[in-house]
């Protein structure tokens, strides 16, 4: 199609209007986009009685009338809106054609110049410019703008640069994205993309740290400890017994790796992240540290090894915590109760090794107290209960051989006496102050101790079953204390 461009002349007003008819007969009927008004085209009036426009002016038209300036806007490229003075001079210019309808006017102007009206122009120009052969000369999605110091200028859309818009912005190099820090960003075509990265969960835009510790995703040992870091988690073995990287752990084996820290008098048993220390037989203590009692005891260094290992074998905390002390040999620290209660006072529990010399027969007796010693100062309160307590002989008139004597009741409220002028005080068995004088001290089973089978309270031979006599006076007396 071949547009006819209308030249009105001065006195020609009748062939000017011919003219016009042709072009609107000629022009595509979708090329102008028809608004009801009382003028055959009204486009958008943005404002009324402004002055000249002063800057983004395509092109301006002398006496031409308002719908030969829209149909001058239509067919312009770039023009979107127009400046138009109905009322003009002959050869005056009354129709100006511009790109934008972001103009600023003068509004200083005098009155007399405020005789404008500034609209837009709603056009499709899709089949004027097919007719004419125009095609968008932007790439990428880009649109072609006027530009009075060459052909046209292209807008970008967004993620496309240069001046036809074939470059893409890479937003991931230039740090113009919005992915979260801890995202990673990719670029794309005109865009990008943001994906958190592993140990985050979110749109990429915003990643938040997942706790795979407490969500159980993590590949940590079940013998290791979990640490949750940001993004990520830490798995370490557990220090006691535990080697390799956390993800794996494997048991250390201390005792063939001989880094235990068990006694040389004792077995190590080798556990799962960790080992048990057993004392040897004939040993007490708590494996880390062993005692032979026979190192310990005068009384007992001169007798069988299997003495020890009974003893060991009664004494309830024998492979418990703690080592053996003594707190009292008679003969050395001497015969007196109150040196006695001195050194022994607030210890428990404690075990009672008493050695008897009589016509050439050795006896070895004594008890196991799970209370202390001390004095409370009321007879009533002398008496007390010691759950677990016993008295025990390893030599005997009879040569029964070595026998534990348990309480009969174990909350028996008179296992042990205490008081300042006498020594340990089992009911069945008292030592008195300086016993190594006289004969006041005494044994007696059967009463609240469980006396040997065949044996009652009272009898001959149950008194002098454990001493030889009834009453008895001690050749040496050791109070052993465990600490």
């Amino acid at each position: 199609m071949k547009l006819i461009r209308l030249t009105m002349f001065s006195g020609k007003i009748l062939i000017g209007f011919w003219i016009l008819d042709v072009v609107i007969a000629e022009w595509p009927l979708n090329t102008i986009k028809v608004m009801p008004s009382t003028h055959e085209f009204f486009p958008d009036i943005i404002r009324k009685n402004v002055s000249k426009l002063k800057t983004n002016i395509m092109a301006e038209h002398k006496g031409t009338f308002y719908t030969l300036c829209v149909l001058h806007c239509a067919e312009t490229r770039f023009c979107v809106a127009i400046n138009f003075k109905e009322k003009a001079e002959e050869n005056e210019n009354n129709c100006q054609l511009t790109n934008t309808t972001e103009q600023k006017f003068d509004e200083n102007a005098p009155e007399e110049e405020k005789v404008w009206t500034f609209r837009r122009i709603n056009v499709d120009r899709s089949l004027a410019a097919a007719c004419r052969g125009e095609t968008n000369e932007c790439y990428n999605g880009g649109t072609m703008i006027w530009d009075p110091t060459k052909t046209f200028s292209c807008l970008c859309k967004e993620g496309y640069k240069g001046e036809l818009c074939k470059k893409d912005i890479d937003e991931c190099a230039k740090g113009s994205n919005t992915c979260d820090a801890n995202a990673n960003c990719t670029n794309t075509n005109g865009s990008f993309k943001c994906n958190c990265k592993n140990g985050f969960s979110g749109n990429g835009q915003t990643c938040t740290d997942i706790d795979e510790c407490s969500e159980g995703s993590h590949t940590c040992d079940k013998t290791a400890n979990c640490t949750n870091t940001n993004g990520s988690f830490k798995c370490e073995c557990k220090k006691n017994g535990f080697s390799w990287n956390g993800h794996t752990c494997t048991d250390i084996d201390e005792c063939s790796e001989a880094s235990h820290e068990c006694h040389p008098n004792a077995t190590c048993n080798n556990t799962q992240g960790s080992y048990n220390c057993r004392c040897l037989r004939g040993y007490v203590g708590n494996g880390k540290y062993c005692q032979n009692l026979k190192d310990l005891s005068e009384i007992l260094k001169n007798e069988p090894i299997e003495f020890d290992y009974k003893l060991i074998e009664w004494l309830p905390t024998g492979n418990g915590t703690g080592n053996w002390s003594i707190c009292w040999r008679a003969t050395k620290d001497g015969w007196n109760a109150s040196i006695f209660h001195s050194n022994c006072d607030g210890k428990k529990p404690t075990l009672t090794i008493i050695q008897v010399v009589k016509n050439n027969k050795t006896y070895v007796f004594g008890g196991y107290a799970t209370e202390s010693w001390e004095d409370p100062g009321v007879w009533r309160g002398r008496w007390a209960s010691a759950p677990g307590s016993f008295m025990f002989s390893l030599r005997n008139n009879d040569d029964l051989g070595p026998f534990t004597a348990p309480l009969k009741n174990k909350y028996d409220p008179k296992a042990i006496f205490r008081e300042n002028s006498r020594g340990p005080c089992f009911d069945d068995m008292c030592l008195y102050g300086n016993a190594r004088l006289n004969t006041k001290s005494w044994a007696d089973l059967g009463d609240r101790y469980q006396a040997p089978p065949g044996y009652t309270h009272g009898e001959l031979k149950t008194e002098s079953l454990v001493a030889g006599s009834h009453h008895f006076t001690p050749s040496e007396v050791e109070v052993l204390y465990l600490n």
